[in-house]
């Protein structure tokens, strides 16, 4: 069964891709069937399994692959080969940092968030 659907109604544009907003089908942890999410290019950004999610201003999109039952949220921008995966909640703006690397703990983004300090 889908968990979401892509709103062709609500899109934005990012360098010449479409995002498409995500829309709830069903209620799963703190979301109701109808909610509106963040924007993904295509189903193979987000999971219909698990409790992933995209919301707010958040952006997936290329090979970006969000899983499992992590969430991307506030204006974080995931692409390029990224996977957010397992119990996770990503919610900051480490957009440039997020296209190569997977992050499946919050220890591993401990480690991301030293870099930036450099």
């Amino acid at each position: 069964m889908a968990k979401y659907k892509l709103n062709p109604s609500d899109k934005k544009t990012l360098g010449g891709k479409s995002l498409f907003q995500v829309e709830a089908l069903i209620s799963f942890l703190i979301f109701k069937k109808g909610d509106k999410g963040g924007y993904i290019e295509k189903e193979g950004n987000l999971s219909q399994d698990g409790n992933a999610w995209v919301s707010g201003n958040a952006r997936v999109y290329g090979d970006a692959w969000v899983s499992g039952d992590a969430w991307v949220s506030g204006n974080a921008w995931v692409y390029g080969d990224a996977r957010v995966s397992g119990r996770f909640d990503l919610s900051v703006n480490l957009s440039s940092e997020l296209k190569r690397i997977t992050i499946d703990t919050p220890k591993k983004l401990e480690k991301l968030k030293k870099l930036e300090e450099f």
